[in-house]
């Protein structure tokens, strides 16, 4: 009696290569100011692919969905530049203030094209105050729409269509929250427990996040009856303890 075993050789992905730069000078105005300017920039080769989904953009697993398309970018950069400003003051009082500029794309098919999470144009601001052992605190934020893709309203049934022709041909509705958190203090012999309540996008904004398409097939078309944009992240209240020791 014999034997006889194959061994298959998955093939496996070759390891991404990547080139990161960052400059940046940071300048002190006064003791409790200072000022920040940076400039970012990332080179990616050898990116294996990926999957992400036509019809509803935002899944946990694009790979499981039949709507997914595969991108194989020959190469992907980000760059970008950031500037911001901190403050912080005797009375336990401190906050800050940054605006980035950034781009994130993959070259496909000889074209640059934006990856589904770029967002351009990016503002943050936040407050805390630290009154002994309470700490209060807000932090508001912008960013300009995500990258999406919209079909055409009709497609004959035998056309196909190249997915990196259109894909990211559109930007969402600017995306913007608040958040507050409370959280107070409790001293204990070696240990201390946090008690905090949060509030996320605390005015509830209809943040655009996915797209959600719905197709028809009629007498060899294939028709665009709907295309809803869903919201990500509503208001979210969190109550939570923390026992660190």
């Amino acid at each position: 009696m014999s034997c006889k075993y194959l061994m298959v050789n998955p093939g496996f992905f070759k390891a991404q290569y990547a080139d990161h730069a960052i400059a940046s000078i940071t300048h002190l105005l006064s003791p409790d100011i200072s000022i920040k300017a940076e400039y970012f920039f990332k080179r990616m080769k050898d990116l294996k692919p990926r999957y992400e989904n036509l019809f509803t953009d935002l899944v946990i697993v694009p790979e499981l969905e039949g709507d997914r398309f595969q991108i194989s970018a020959s190469e992907g950069k980000s760059r970008g530049i950031e500037l911001g400003i901190e403050r912080s003051l005797a009375d336990s009082v401190s906050w800050y203030l940054n605006y980035a500029y950034a781009k994130v794309q993959d070259n496909d098919s000889g074209r640059w094209i934006s990856r589904r999470w770029d967002q351009r144009q990016t503002v943050n601001a936040g407050m805390t105050w630290e009154p002994g052992l309470w700490k209060f605190s807000i932090a508001a934020g912008w960013h300009s729409g995500w990258a999406f893709t919209t079909l055409p309203n009709e497609l004959e049934t035998d056309t196909s269509i190249e997915i990196s022709a259109i894909r990211s041909n559109r930007r969402a509705r600017d995306y913007s929250t608040l958040d507050m958190k409370v959280s107070r203090n409790l001293l204990l012999p070696g240990s201390t427990i946090s008690i905090f309540i949060e509030v996320t996008n605390a005015f509830n904004r209809n943040n655009n996040g996915a797209i959600d398409y719905e197709i028809s097939e009629e007498e060899g078309l294939f028709i665009l009856e709907e295309m809803d944009v869903d919201p990500v992240l509503p208001l979210v209240t969190s109550i939570g303890v923390l026992w660190r020791f």
